[in-house]
């Protein structure tokens, strides 16, 4: 029994504290009629003007839309022309733009006889560029002989002393 009241004390203490369901009812219900009543008739004016612009475009523009259908349908006609002529050149640049396989292996075969050609001008270069190093070094080697000979074989230069100031 204890627990009973409790309980039954807990939910009171909810329904006063917690619970805001008919504060929140009651304030929505006092907005509705305030919007309502300042509201008035404008929404009757405005399905009716509403209804105007309905009726109107109706009785005009419909019927200039359905006497424009036609045109529409040919202006469309037109246009899917056009795309299939685009796509038809657009094809025939890209058969144009494509290699058949026998192109490709011929345009493959030609560079790698280019390649070739390039490596054995490259040898033959550089075969040549080592021939000359050896000969310059081969030349280099003599004058250093020379050099040493003349050297040798010519008298130490004479140390002249500057004349003192007087």
């Amino acid at each position: 029994m204890a627990t009973d009241a409790i309980i039954s004390d807990a939910g009171s203490i909810y329904k006063r504290l917690l619970n805001h369901r008919p504060v929140l009812q009651n304030e929505v219900h006092y907005f509705v009629q305030e919007f309502e009543s300042k509201r008035g008739d404008s929404d009757v004016k405005l399905l009716k003007d509403t209804m105007k612009l309905a009726n109107e475009i109706d009785a005009v523009y419909l019927e200039e839309m359905k006497q424009s259908i036609p045109l529409f349908n040919q202006i469309k006609s037109n246009l899917s022309d056009v795309v299939a002529k685009c796509d038809g050149v657009l094809q025939k640049k890209n058969d144009a733009l494509e290699l058949s396989s026998e192109e490709k292996e011929a345009m493959k075969q030609e560079v790698e006889e280019l390649k070739s050609k390039l490596a054995e001008e490259k040898r033959v270069f550089d075969e040549e560029m080592d021939n000359k190093m050896s000969t310059l070094k081969a030349e280099a080697d003599v004058h250093r002989e020379q050099r040493n000979r003349l050297r040798q074989t010519r008298p130490a230069p004479r140390q002249t002393t500057p004349p003192t100031p007087s």
